[in-house]
């Protein structure tokens, strides 16, 4: 519980986020560790836009937590805040949507972040369901393949593949290709909003729209 609050102070908020600090706690205390790794890591040069610090899987435990929350959702913290084997998120913001006139944001290249990531609203075929957790397995040799929102929050900032909470933004395609193994992608025209906190967390503007091409990897040993 410290370990949240301490990143919701981070970011400036002591009202919403806090809040969802909260719910997102209550959440993970009934939850299935996963590992999470990324295509790409930092300094990203193949063109992905999010991606790991070093390359290797992020796995629950210590300073990280990966799991599936009580919802069935992507419950992931890289935080870093100092600890001995924290580890960090990279994010790049060097691809704008064409005739972005307020993209805005905290920088361009490559950066390493203490972030917290997560799922929302998977559907497959129109229809929600249970989270990640809650695709069907598919059969042999083939894969389900749905939507989700994918939303990252980083120190002042929030990045939404979320049309819900930022319009304009799309969702990610989300693929479970077998019982214990799910892929999240994102490739243009598929587009990221991005919003910057501000006044403790009361004030959000959007900052821009933009690519954001990732592929990310969950593997669930207990499933």
């Amino acid at each position: 519980m410290n370990r949240k609050w301490r990143f919701a102070i981070g970011i400036g908020s002591f009202g919403i986020l806090a809040v969802v600090g909260l719910m997102q706690a209550a959440l993970a205390a009934n939850s299935t560790p996963i590992q999470v790794t990324f295509r790409e890591a930092y300094p990203l040069a193949g063109g992905d836009q999010i991606g790991s610090d070093n390359g290797t899987a992020y796995v629950s435990g210590g300073a990280v937590e990966a799991v599936f929350d009580a919802s069935g959702d992507l419950h992931f913290y890289t935080d870093q805040q100092g600890r001995s084997g924290g580890r960090r998120l990279a994010l790049a913001f060097q691809q704008p949507i064409s005739g972005c006139t307020n993209c805005n944001p905290p920088f361009t290249a490559p950066t390493l972040v203490d972030a917290f990531m997560s799922t929302t609203g998977v559907a497959v075929g129109g229809k929600t369901v249970a989270g990640l957790l809650g695709m069907p397995v598919p059969a042999s040799g083939s894969v389900t393949t749905g939507v989700a929102n994918l939303n990252i929050n980083f120190p002042g900032w929030f990045v939404r593949f979320n049309p819900g909470s930022y319009p304009g933004s799309t969702q990610v395609t989300v693929t479970r290709n077998d019982e214990r193994n799910w892929t999240i992608t994102a490739v243009a025209p598929q587009v990221a909003g991005l919003i910057k906190l501000s006044n403790n967390g009361k004030t959000q503007t959007n900052a821009g729209e933009f690519y954001m091409p990732t592929q990310i990897m969950i593997s669930c040993p207990t499933c």
